[in-house]
């Protein structure tokens, strides 16, 4: 479980101390590279399986559900940038914290 976690800071640097404490979204947005957010998900599943391991699945669980919202915001965030649409996206008033389903779609289908 440790070294997922300072696998963590090594790849996200000094916002590693502020994106476990926002929302998925929001975290993305301090990220704003795709590759990288796709790869601190994984590590947030190997921390849960680290958890999972040690008999903390409560901990796990939770793990898990954050790798998962990462994943979808960083999805959120490439389907931005291929339509060429990331100021949009970025100011787009239900990014943060609504549903932007309908936005994503329009995006995704141009």
């Amino acid at each position: 479980m440790q070294e997922a976690q300072t696998s963590q800071v090594a790849l996200l640097g000094p916002v590693a101390q502020i994106v476990p404490h926002v929302a998925a979204d929001s975290a993305v947005l301090v990220v704003r590279d795709v590759r990288k957010v796709k790869l601190w998900s994984e590590f947030l599943r190997l921390e849960a399986a680290a958890s999972r391991s040690q008999g903390k699945e409560e901990q796990a669980l939770d793990l898990e559900v954050r790798a998962e919202a990462v994943e979808q915001a960083a999805g959120m965030l490439k389907a931005s940038e291929r339509c060429g649409a990331r100021s949009r996206f970025l100011s787009h008033p239900g990014f943060l914290g609504s549903d932007y389903s309908e936005w994503y779609s329009e995006c995704v289908q141009k």
